[in-house]
């Protein structure tokens, strides 16, 4: 997953390493526990909050002073400033003009906008919802300007649109469909012991394969495949193909 680099780390040849407030090096995080996954739509642990936090950033955070209400107390990340509709009900970001993905690609409006749907879609479940919830929208301007439509004036509005989405790449990530394309295929083969066709499926390029012996004496294959794989070849199908929804 593509990273945020505002800034290059400067390279040294001295051998003691980066003085103090130096570029680069290197930062060790030490977690007492397995931080699960760190797709940020999805974290649920703060030792994975901590990581993902270090990899994407928000548009401004919650500054030294703690205070979430007080937007002029915020740390700037992404966004470099901000500006309020007369009646209170958007907030447009210019994002820092510097900002870049680890591959090269400029940050634009079109991150925030997709990282927003992203995490509001129901298919994902994204465990920020209802911290979202008095958001309308968010548009594009141009670029560089991501515009934030809430439903009604709240004091924790500013907080909710610059610092509970960490920002993702869309143009890396709107390549995944929402829907994967998987089937669900059952196979019966009278001449194979359900360890040796489970084998057989799990060598096959699928998703999952599980081998069954039934009551009657017949060895069943359940193999999740996606759409377009070459057939297996293995046993005879059962049934036809069916289309899942995602777990």
């Amino acid at each position: 997953m593509p990273a945020l680099a505002l800034f290059a780390a400067a390279c040294s040849d001295r051998s003691g390493g980066p003085a103090a407030g130096e570029p680069g090096g290197t930062l060790v995080i030490s977690t007492t526990t397995d931080p699960g996954t760190l797709f940020p739509p999805l974290i649920v642990t703060t030792q994975a909050k901590q990581i993902t936090e270090q990899i994407y950033d928000y548009l401004a955070d919650v500054g030294t002073d703690l205070n979430a209400y007080n937007e002029k107390g915020f740390r700037r990340a992404l966004a470099d400033g901000w500006r309020w509709s007369a009646d209170s009900l958007s907030l447009a970001f210019h994002i820092n003009p510097r900002a870049r993905w680890h591959d090269g690609q400029n940050v634009t409006a079109r991150d925030v906008a997709f990282t927003f749907a992203l995490n509001k879609n129901p298919a994902l479940g994204g465990r920020v919802n209802s911290e979202l919830a008095n958001i309308d929208s968010v548009t594009v301007t141009d670029s560089l300007t991501p515009v934030f439509w809430f439903r009604e004036k709240l004091p924790k509005s500013f907080l909710d649109a610059a610092a509970q989405l960490l920002i993702l790449p869309a143009h890396q990530l709107e390549k995944i469909p929402e829907q994967p394309d998987i089937q669900l295929v059952v196979f019966t083969d009278q001449d194979q012991r359900p360890s040796d066709l489970a084998a057989k499926l799990n060598a096959s390029g699928i998703v999952f394969g599980l081998g069954l012996r039934l009551d009657g004496g017949a060895v069943v294959g359940i193999a999740f495949r996606p759409h377009g794989l070459r057939e297996l070849g293995i046993g005879k199908s059962l049934q036809s193909p069916l289309p899942l929804a995602p777990v």
